[in-house]
Order: C-alpha cells, then sequence, then structure tokens
C-alpha cells in the first residue's frame, strides 16, 4: 500500500504498482471498517481512476478527484524518531511511535498520529515533565497536552537498528520529515522541552555524509560509537552520569560534555586514558558534577554528552538530567 486520502467517509488508496499498472483502490468507511465500492475488481482500479472501469463505484466524482488530487500531493516520508530512550526507527506515513523518551526523566505518551490535509503528520500526545523537586525519584510528574507536526520531507542520513537496540546501527539514506515541532496546547512546559530543537532528525551522525551520486565508491567510514543506555547517581555532594555506549569501530578513544537548557558547565572533553575525575569501566564512562546534593544549595542542572573515537567524530549526543537522588 502507498499513500491514502480520507474525505467524506471514503478513501482512494494507491497500490503498489503491479505488473506495469499503477492501481488504487476505492473504500467507503462502515462503522469502524473500510469496504471496497466496486464488485468483480475487488474495489481496484487503473489510476487515474476511469469511472467505466469501476461500474459498481458509489464515489461522487467531486470527492473522487479531491481524494486523488490529495494522494498524488502525498510526500510518502517516514517519520524518523532517534533519542537514546526511543532509538532510531522510520516509522512509514502516516503511522509513529505510542511513545518517544525525550531524556532520562522526560517523555511524550498516548501519542496518536494521524495525516492531515497538507501531507504533514500530526500527533496528540502527553508530555510528561519530572520537576525532580527535591529530587527525581521523589520529584511531582507535570503533565501537558500537546500537539506534534512532523512536515517538511527532505532526504536525510539516518542511524536505524535493523536488529535491534544494543547491535550496530546502518546508517541509510531516507526520506523523512526533518522538522517535528512540539507545541504545547494547555499550559507552560519548559521552554527545553516544546519547539522543533527537542526531536531533530535530519541532524546526521559526524562523519556519515555520503559520497556524491556517481562518485567513484570509497572504503566506508568506521562506525563512530553509539550511546546505548544514560543513568545518573548521587555520591554525597556529587551526581555522576552513568554513560553506557557500543564500539562498532573498535576506536573509541574519549568522551565530552557541555551544560545545556541554561546550565554553566564548560564544554570538555576527555580520552579513556586520562579521564579526569571520570570513572572508565568496560564500554562505560561516570562523571560527576558538584550539584550540592543535601545542602542548603542543592541544584539540578542539565548536560549534553557524547563518546568520540579517534577520528574525532562524536556519536550522536544525548542531554541528561544531573538532579540528586
Amino acid at each position: 500500500m502507498g499513500s491514502y486520502a480520507c474525505q467524506a467517509g471514503y478513501s482512494v488508496v494507491d497500490i503498489n504498482v503491479f505488473q506495469g499498472l499503477d492501481l488504487v483502490a476505492v473504500l467507503k468507511q462502515q462503522g469502524s471498517s473500510w469496504k471496497p465500492v466496486y464488485g468483480p475488481t475487488e474495489g481496484l482500479c487503473i489510476a487515474p481512476v476511469d469511472l467505466q472501469f469501476c461500474p459498481n463505484h458509489k464515489l461522487p466524482r467531486p470527492v473522487l478527484q479531491s481524494l486523488e488530487a490529495a494522494i498524488a500531493r502525498s510526500p510518502q516520508a517516514d517519520l524518523y524518531i532517534n533519542t537514546v530512550f526511543t532509538p532510531g526507527e522510520l516509522y512509514p506515513y502516516p503511522s509513529g511511535p505510542p511513545s518517544i523518551g525525550i531524556d532520562n526523566h522526560d517523555s511524550m505518551t498516548k501519542i496518536q498520529w494521524a495525516a492531515d490535509k497538507q501531507g504533514d503528520l500530526v500527533g496528540t500526545a502527553t508530555l510528561n515533565y519530572d520537576n525532580c523537586s527535591p529530587d527525581c525519584a521523589s520529584g511531582s510528574l507535570e503533565t501537558f497536552p500537546v500537539k506534534i507536526t512532523a512536515s517538511n520531507p527532505q532526504n536525510c542520513t539516518v542511524a536505524i537498528y535493523p536488529n535491534g537496540i544494543g547491535n550496530p546501527s546502518q546508517t541509510i539514506q531516507a526520506e523523512v520529515f526533518s522538522r517535528i515541532d512540539i507545541q504545547a496546547l494547555q499550559g507552560s512546559p519548559p521552554s527545553f522541552l516544546v519547539g522543533d530543537a527537542v526531536l531533530q532528525p535530519c541532524t546526521s551522525p559526524p562523519g556519515s555524509t555520503p559520497s556524491p551520486s556517481g562518485s567513484a565508491s570509497t572504503p566506508a567510514s568506521p562506525p563512530v560509537p553509539e550511546i546505548t543506555s544514560v543513568e545518573t547517581y548521587t555520591q554525597g555532594v556529587l551526581v555522576y552520569f552513568d554513560i553506557h555506549y557500543s564500539d562498532p569501530g573498535n576506536d573509541a578513544e574519549g568522551f565530552g560534555f557541555v551544560g545545556v537548557n541554561g546550565a554553566g558547565w564548560a564544554e570538555e572533553n576527555h580520552p579513556f586514558t586520562s579521564p579526569s575525575y571520570g570513572i572508565v569501566g568496560t564500554d562505560s564512562i561516570s562523571y560527576p558534577f558538584n550539584e550540592g546534593c543535601g545542602t542548603a544549595q542543592q541544584y539540578d542542572s542539565y548536560v549534553q554528552a557524547w563518546i568520540y573515537d579517534n577520528a574525532g567524530d562524536r556519536s550522536t549526543p544525548v542531554v541528561i538530567h544531573l538532579v540528586c537522588s
């Protein structure tokens, strides 16, 4: 099945090319299901629809013409979501994931996806924000109704996991919605959880720019490291992030971080051989931040962290909420 459009209880659906013919199915809604409105042809007609080939049709011609125009405008783009908590996956239009993990405390759940008349993909969801006061374990969960709009189809380099998370990713070119905007429908969630910077589907992994079409093939660069999980824990006044990663190229060199969302942590990069205050494990790194835990000055902050390889290429970064627990 290809693109489709719905109007006035009818739907026109593009069917994949079969024996050189473009086919469409014309359906009518009956309760919660859809039924073909053509008899002997099982609802399949040659596109564009010629009514003489579908004598049992019951679809008004203006509606038919409108639906055919709608599917002709379909972007045929996939939705691509890639966070460390919702790893890279392509969702065929007009579908999407039922939930999206944003960082280690915040998420969007109960997502309902639908196509709109402009060919964009729109979702309604519940944004879950942990205010982490006095700490994330005992903080209050604040919820906000939000609208998610995926638009601007674009050919991008994306990383997917054909063998499941925890296995090496595969970098491919795909037509995806390059802009995903989150808009609060009610209330005032934190600014870093709304807008079009929360989910950035077309941020290509470093070093993964494809060769120009038609150019001579060159040896593929080793895949960059990939962060597979993030946790935090508290020791005294310190909050540690604990990052685990995979190293498909066997060339992970070090880690780095920088404060985000108003945090003042300056950017730092450290090789695993000299990790400063970091604790290096097998495909893992822990690093402490003084959040004043247990004192009157206790606070929380955010950092963006990454793993880099010996060519200086970085993994897809993750945002980590550092909060006393």
